[in-house]
């Protein structure tokens, strides 16, 4: 056993801050930035897809009206996930 001066240090890592990464979500372009403030990279990947591909899709099938409305659905949503992501990691 090693003695208390000798013992490794175990780096801690700080709990993410939820208003940090509701706030860096709200970020327009690119939308999920928060989600790489908290380590969800596949979360990032999918909204930032969903940007992109969302208004794309809704105007093929001739929904372009609505395409503003499904933006700002999924801007809101993924600001309350990357807060509820980040309180639940506390």
């Amino acid at each position: 056993m090693l003695p208390d001066d000798r013992t490794p240090k175990i780096p801690q890592t700080k709990p993410a801050k939820p208003w940090l990464a509701a706030l860096l979500n709200a970020w327009p372009v690119p939308l999920g930035v928060g989600y790489l403030y908290l380590h969800n990279y596949w979360r990032f990947v999918s909204a930032f897809g969903l940007q992109i591909l969302l208004p794309l899709v809704l105007a093929l099938v001739g929904l372009r009206n609505i395409s503003s409305y499904a933006l700002a659905a999924l801007w809101i949503y993924t600001v309350v996930d990357a807060y509820n992501q980040a309180r639940n990691t506390q």
